[in-house]
């Protein structure tokens, strides 16, 4: 069983956590800011972020389809970072269902 990130891990373990969370995480959570501008996060959320997602990349989804899942039907107006949103999808969605948010315009 995989050991989840603590969403409120404090900035001094940042950098570890984002050392072990996989470059391709990493990267697919830096491309997200294409599909959706303000989805631009600082290394903080990324690496707060990566260890969710490489859950979701090591279940061979791939990563156009966890873009998907991250980018669709997102608020027009935040109450909260950007980062909250994305978080609370990648872990309350279970993996395994493969379920995504499609955007249906």
């Amino acid at each position: 069983m995989t050991e989840k990130a603590d969403p409120a891990a404090p900035a001094a373990a940042l950098p570890s956590v984002l050392a072990d969370a996989g470059p391709r995480a990493v990267a697919a959570l830096g491309s997200l800011r294409r599909v959706d501008p303000r989805l631009l996060m600082a290394g903080a959320d990324s690496a707060r972020l990566a260890p969710f997602d490489v859950e979701w990349l090591a279940s061979g989804l791939p990563p156009a389809r966890t873009t998907e899942h991250l980018t669709a039907r997102v608020p027009d107006q935040f109450r909260t970072r950007p980062a909250s949103i994305l978080v609370y999808r990648l872990r309350e969605t279970p993996v395994a269902s493969g379920q995504v948010f499609h955007d249906s315009s």
